[in-house]
């Protein structure tokens, strides 16, 4: 049965923010434990939404069987107490692809099972590492979505990812991934940097501890994955939902100075090829480079197209939902602090007299109201006289985004990315988070 397109335009341009969101999704996963594969699965979804508000009460009907559309048109009508507008034109919406879109049709299961025995066979024997769980997450979505305002839009999201878990000999327990929008040949690519990652942090965990008390010290974090702190203690902060619920720490600053000139924050969901890269949101509305903070200053919060509204924000295209039985609201696509000097890395390390260096940042908490956080630090060494000293493997960092941000005394020129799984509201949707190396003045530390 095919989509009853006029009929949909109809209905969906006669509520308050109507919105059809329709999906077909395909999803193999491939599992390699400890010299065995364990698993091959593939998944097919299919399903649709038609939601809208009423009395600012979000109302949706969600689906597998297509064929229930006309009457879940008619439930939606009534629930608006309005009628079809007959008078709505379609239009399409022309999009240029700026991500590969990888089927993995002509990649054979031998490869795939190659790609994953490569990884177990580059660190099965390293002297510290006990157990190893390698998976090849494929994704092939495809959207339909028909707004309010009459557009009809259709799109292709891939998304091919490897994660692995290790546990060490002496039972420390971490994740690295990597992955996004890219080929087969450029996900094997990344594979590479996160093995060497890898077997630097399971070393880190073997390594005699340097015994120092806890307290407030100097920390440097690395490039890439530590951006998670960033995204959890200031992104989330702002979300035009919490702004509008005035629930985020930031509700009250926009456009003022909180943090320091070294400080711009930016989403970006057109970045090539990176995990939450998108041509459009789940409303329609183009992804675009929006600038949440720039030199200190809050100049805006991500929106949908809802709360754009009622914040009188501009629209960012950050309207998205984990799947078709789910609501939109406000979320982050890729965002990262922005390079700010020529500094490198070595020169952080050498202006610290005692302190760390955080490689990467683990599992961690934050309340988004507060902007408190605590995250685990791992692969962590000793900082003494501009010189790394020792090995610490892992320490717990604890503070709030604005005292973070506001003690950033150099940010590096070394941007880099990792891959997340933002969770908000029971849902889940691909991210990215990043930054350059960073040296923070102060930080407390807990051992």
């Amino acid at each position: 049965m095919t989509l009853p397109i006029q009929q949909i335009n109809e209905c969906i341009s006669a509520l308050d923010y109507g919105n059809f969101f329709h999906e077909n999704q395909k999803q193999e996963v491939l599992i390699f434990q400890d010299g065995n594969f364990i698993s091959h699965t593939n998944v097919k979804n299919s399903g649709y939404c038609i939601s809208s508000f009423v009395d600012n009460n979000h109302i949706i009907y969600a689906n597998s069987d297509i064929k229930s559309i006309e009457r879940n048109l008619e439930n939606i009508l009534t629930k608006n107490n309005t009628k079809l507008n007959k008078s709505a034109t379609l239009t399409s919406v022309n999009i240029e692809y700026k991500y590969y879109d990888n089927k993995y049709e002509n990649v054979s299961i031998e490869d795939k099972q190659m790609m994953l025995k490569h990884i177990y066979d580059m660190l099965h024997n390293h002297i510290n590492i006990k157990s190893i769980t390698v998976r090849l997450i494929i994704k092939h979505q495809e959207v339909t979505i028909i707004n309010n305002e009459s557009n009809f839009l259709y799109d292709i999201r891939p998304s091919n990812n490897i994660a692995v878990s290790i546990t060490t000999k002496n039972d420390k327990y971490f994740y690295r991934s990597c992955g996004g929008r890219i080929s087969f040949l450029e996900l094997l690519f990344e594979v590479n940097n996160i093995i060497e990652n890898i077997k630097i942090t399971a070393t880190s965990f073997m390594q005699e501890k340097a015994l120092i008390p806890s307290g407030k010290m100097t920390v440097i974090l690395g490039s890439g994955d530590p951006g998670t702190l960033l995204h959890e203690a200031v992104g989330h902060g702002l979300e035009a939902d919490f702004f509008y619920q005035k629930s985020s720490v930031y509700s009250s600053n926009l456009n003022q100075k909180i943090f320091n000139d070294k400080i711009t924050v930016i989403d970006d969901g057109t970045i090539e090829n990176k995990h939450g890269t998108l041509h459009f949101d789940d409303e329609g509305t183009p992804t675009q480079k929006t600038t949440l903070i720039e030199n200190g200053y809050i100049k805006t919060f991500m929106s949908d197209r809802r709360y754009g509204d009622k914040c009188n924000l501009k629209r960012s295209g950050n309207g998205r939902r984990q799947g078709y039985t789910h609501y939109i609201f406000p979320r982050m696509t890729n965002t990262y602090l922005k390079p700010n000097s020529n500094i490198t890395l070595d020169d952080m390390i050498s202006s610290v007299d005692r302190g760390i260096y955080a490689t990467n940042l683990g599992t961690g908490q934050v309340d988004i109201i507060s902007g408190q956080f605590s995250f685990c630090g791992e692969g962590v060494y000793l900082i003494e006289k501009g010189k790394i000293t020792g090995v610490i493997a892992s320490c717990n960092l604890s503070g709030t985004g604005k005292e973070v941000l506001n003690n950033i005394q150099a940010v590096g020129n070394d941007l880099a990315f990792g891959n997340g799984s933002c969770g908000k509201n029971g849902q889940y949707v691909p991210v990215t988070v990043g930054q350059p190396s960073t040296l923070i003045s102060e930080i407390q530390v807990a051992f």
